[in-house]
């Protein structure tokens, strides 16, 4: 039997209830009460076994329990995305060893295979204890999703340290976004890391890849080669704004020929 409800989106949860209901021995149950944020809604679902069947006092006791798990899963989440700053600033403080030192360059340790982004900062604007713990179970999509939802917060240090991770791990917008960052400190990390991503197909790499030749700072000028590589920053259309970016660069190389 399941039962479902929605309601606003609070944050992701989940509570897991495996046990023995009292006077239904040797009777056994297993449930599971679980919310998660879809769409910006939450939904939670209530799905229970039991053999053979409970009687109508013993599956209104069940009953109580999962929704008092379901009131749980949703209440403390909400509660930790109260105050996002403290959940930030703790982990800042703690520098965990999966997360810091973040000075390596994104070239030298991109992972080979490339993870499909599945969700972006919204999903952990409202979890941000839900999708560190995601992160520090190597979860790609978690880490890159949590490093755009600290980027938009002006965490600027964390958000650089979660997008290294996410591209260690498999994102390679990870690793654009990890150079771009690297940009004024290490521009020869920054220029090998966009031809790599460039080379994954990753829009913002091939853009600023094509910037540097086209300018001819850090790396030989090459408008050829530039033209060739801008020409990859339109995979999702041409109002995504790598796009736009790479569009306006051409234009610049066209008037100056």
């Amino acid at each position: 039997m399941q039962l479902f409800a929605a309601g606003p989106e609070i944050a992701f949860g989940r509570a897991l209830v495996i046990g023995e209901l009292h006077g239904v021995r040797p009777y056994h149950y297993a449930a599971l009460a679980e919310t998660e944020a879809v769409d910006g809604n939450t939904s939670f679902c209530i799905s229970w076994e039991s053999t053979p069947q409970l009687s109508g006092t013993q599956t209104m006791k069940l009953l109580g329990l999962l929704f008092a798990f379901v009131l749980l899963a949703i209440a403390l989440p909400a509660a930790q995305a109260a105050d996002p700053s403290a959940v930030l600033n703790d982990l800042e403080a703690d520098r965990p060893s999966w997360l810091f030192p973040a000075d390596a360059c994104p070239a030298d340790v991109m992972s080979e295979r490339d993870v499909n982004v599945a969700y972006l900062g919204d999903r952990c604007i409202g979890a941000l204890s839900m999708c560190i713990a995601r992160c520090r179970r190597e979860d790609a999509n978690a880490c890159y999703a949590l490093a755009l939802a600290v980027q938009s917060l002006k965490r600027d240090a964390l958000s650089e340290a979660l997008f290294l991770r996410a591209c260690k791990l498999g994102v390679v917008s990870g690793c654009t976004n990890r150079a771009a960052g690297m940009m004024n400190q290490d521009q020869a990390c920054s220029i090998r890391s966009f031809e790599k991503t460039c080379n994954l197909d990753d829009p913002w790499g091939c853009t600023m890849f094509g910037y540097y030749l086209v300018r001819g700072d850090g790396i030989v000028k090459d408008h050829q080669r530039a033209r060739a590589v801008l020409s990859k920053s339109c995979r999702f259309g041409d109002e995504d704004e790598a796009c736009r970016w790479a569009k306006g660069i051409l234009k610049e190389v066209d008037e100056n020929e």
